[in-house]
């Protein structure tokens, strides 16, 4: 099945945080292989959250002018799948609902994802 959104090959420093069935939160990182307003892939060597769990991420995007701050990426949604490689996960797809780009308090951009 094709995407609906497009993706984007950019590798950003990523930490995430999901929330356990039992209620408890644990966190990683990783680093970004493609982002889009309908998700990301995330590649960690870290612990990964099961597919279907809530997630939280937050990535500080390359600055296209170094002298400019980077923008930060935002988004909450749900672990799609993950990928394993000698039984264990090597990275994992988010679905997104919520989506927040920026880069000071004064320039944002949300969007909600149906």
């Amino acid at each position: 099945m094709p995407r609906r959104r497009a993706r984007f090959s950019i590798s950003a420093p990523v930490v995430f945080r999901w929330r356990h069935e039992s209620g408890g939160y644990e966190n990683g990182d990783g680093i970004t292989r493609d982002i889009g307003i309908g998700g990301m892939f995330i590649v960690t060597n870290g612990p990964s959250p099961p597919e279907n769990a809530s997630i939280r991420c937050e990535a500080s995007l390359p600055a296209v002018d170094p002298s400019r701050p980077r923008w930060r990426l935002r988004i909450s949604g749900l672990v799609q799948r993950a990928i394993y490689q000698n039984n264990e996960v090597t990275g994992f797809a988010v679905k997104t609902k919520s989506f927040l780009l920026s880069h000071d308090d004064a320039h944002s951009v949300h969007i909600t994802v149906n």
